[in-house]
């Protein structure tokens, strides 16, 4: 067990599982998520945000382009 430990030591619980299980108690079960969250409208939205698999570079991007269009250049 202590070789257990040494090899975990710095090991950090993922708030991964914490945001699935708050998505699926929202909305009631993993089919409404999927029929909502992966809808064309939705996922736009979500796109806009930065809230998809986009590339970094991709999403930094478009945010610097939509903050240089509502400050002025």
């Amino acid at each position: 067990m202590e070789h257990l430990n040494q090899l975990c030591y710095a090991s950090e619980r993922s708030d991964a599982g914490q945001h699935f299980f708050g998505t699926y108690q929202m909305f009631g079960s993993l089919r409404a998520a999927r029929a909502i969250l992966l809808h064309k409208f939705w996922w736009e939205q979500l796109e806009k945000l930065g809230a998809t698999e986009q590339r970094a570079n991709v999403r930094r991007d478009r945010v610097l382009q939509q903050i240089q269009g509502r400050l002025g250049r």
